[in-house]
């Protein structure tokens, strides 16, 4: 049988009758969902999802470094890291809640490096 990382489990079926139920009884802790008595998902609170996602976001950060620790260094001088109108414009959209999107890094990326 798998190993489940949840201290409670429900089924698929049991779910789809009374979702809010499972979640209230769950009281903030991750729930297995079941398939045929194998998990199959993971009903995570939200706040668990998101401190999850900060402790992959602050791994990732650090593999980072450690990967980029031995590279050249990159002098840069404050006076670069000033804003320019264009920056500062979409700063003020952004506070707004005109905010433009790109729809995914990848496209984030292209915009940003479309005039290189």
């Amino acid at each position: 049988m798998d190993r489940i990382y949840a201290r409670a489990s429900v089924s698929i079926s049991d779910l789809k009758k009374n979702p809010s139920r499972i979640i209230n009884e769950a009281e903030g802790s991750p729930v297995a969902i079941l398939n045929h008595n194998k998990p199959s998902a993971y009903l995570v609170p939200a706040e668990a999802f998101e401190a999850l996602m900060e402790r992959f976001e602050d791994y990732e950060l650090g593999r980072l470094v450690r990967e980029r620790e031995n590279e050249a260094t990159v002098k840069v001088s404050l006076d670069e890291l000033v804003p320019n109108n264009e920056t500062i414009e979409a700063m003020k959209a952004a506070r707004r809640g005109e905010l433009v999107t790109a729809g995914s890094a990848g496209n984030l990326l292209e915009r940003l490096n479309a005039g290189d």
